[in-house]
């Protein structure tokens, strides 16, 4: 008969085992280094183009489009859309929790250049101030539901 001694490195190898594929968890992003600006809700319009590259973070935090100046857009995702980290990468997830993208990853999504933030995010006059300072645009409108990886 084997002792609980014997027994105890097995229960804790199936317990491991069973808690998925030995992928990091996911944690929620917090902090300012990384700017995440987001839609306000009742925002209704529609894409003009489809974007496919990566995102980028720039030395102010900023996600913009990999593209040269002044193409370089700052993004703005739709509303819900957070970032969480599995280990050393950021992840972009929708509303529902769903993966989107990872930050630096080749993906492509559907969206239009804007050049002002007026009425398209829940942000105080305040907030906008700073964010045109710390994150000048253009800005890139994101569609809400065509974010997608992008394997190249």
């Amino acid at each position: 008969m084997r002792s609980m001694r014997d027994v105890a490195p097995l229960l804790v190898a199936l317990t491991l085992a069973a808690c998925g594929d030995g992928e990091l968890p996911l944690e929620p992003v917090t902090g300012d280094d990384l700017l995440l600006l987001t839609q306000s809700e009742d925002l209704v319009w529609f894409p003009l183009v489809q974007y496919r590259g990566s995102v980028v973070v720039d030395e102010a935090g900023c996600m913009r489009l990999d593209l040269e100046a002044p193409d370089n857009a700052t993004i703005v995702w739709p509303s819900g859309t957070t970032v969480w980290m599995r280990g050393e990468t950021r992840i972009l997830r929708n509303e529902f929790g769903r993966e989107m993208l990872d930050i630096g990853e080749r993906g492509r999504f559907s969206g239009g250049y804007a050049a002002a933030l007026e009425e398209l995010t829940d942000l105080t006059s305040e907030e906008r101030e700073d964010v045109r300072d710390r994150c000048p645009g253009p800005y890139w409108l994101v569609t809400d539901g065509t974010v997608r990886r992008d394997p190249g």
